[in-house]
């Protein structure tokens, strides 16, 4: 009778102790999970950033790993920095600006269509396709665009697949200097795929793209 009153004694013993270790364990992760998501509010106030969770990633894109919030926050500073060294001179009212270098490449094709391919984050390039009418003008002795009929963007990284994703949101079109120049800016919503540890962020920001074309591209 002893015996199996001790080992039924033992059997709730194990089993508490189990029950106990367990609730511990879950309330750990309670807390380091409320802990980086105090530390990733912070630093959505600190830089400006809208960071939102994601169950699912597109196809093609695969998120930019970071081993803890402190790895992350010195990739947002030298984000910053990077980006601010991607310089273009040339401003649009709107805010926010996303600023641009001229590391251009384009390309043009039969149908009056001119793709500017631009650096715009270290790991991505923004491509913008204007569709545009143009006549020569016997005068000057030169092309001249005479309206813009469509711009289209979208994103590709130096390898595929990117953290990156682009969604164009709308776009005006201007015509300068007696016809020379095509100006557009573009409005869309940019997304960025991280891996914080285990905890998967989208960062979401608008941005407006500002870019030239010229009457001797045509």
């Amino acid at each position: 009778m002893i015996k199996k009153l001790v080992s039924l004694l033992l059997v709730v013993l194990i089993l508490t102790v189990s029950t106990l270790s367990s609730v511990f364990a879950d309330d750990l992760n309670n807390v380091r999970d409320m802990t980086m998501k105090s530390k990733l509010d912070s630093l959505q106030k600190k830089y400006n950033i809208v960071l939102s969770d994601v169950k699912v990633l597109p196809p093609g894109i695969e998120p930019q790993k970071f081993s803890s919030v402190e790895e992350f926050e010195k990739y947002l500073k030298e984000r910053q920095v990077n980006n601010k060294n991607l310089i273009n001179l040339k401003e649009v009212p709107n805010e926010p600006i996303e600023q641009i270098n001229n590391n251009i490449v384009s390309t043009l094709d039969s149908s009056s269509s001119l793709t500017h391919r631009k650096h715009v984050h270290l790991l991505a390039w923004l491509n913008i396709l204007v569709r545009f009418n143009y006549v020569y003008n016997n005068n000057y002795q030169r092309n001249q665009f005479t309206s813009c009929n469509s711009v289209d963007s979208w994103y590709d990284g130096y390898s595929v697949p990117t953290s990156y994703e682009w969604e164009q949101k709308n776009y005006s079109a201007q015509i300068l200097d007696g016809g020379r120049t095509l100006a557009v800016t573009i409005t869309g919503l940019e997304k960025q795929y991280v891996l914080i540890g285990n905890v998967l962020q989208i960062i979401s920001s608008t941005v407006n793209y500002y870019d030239e074309f010229y009457y001797n591209e045509i």
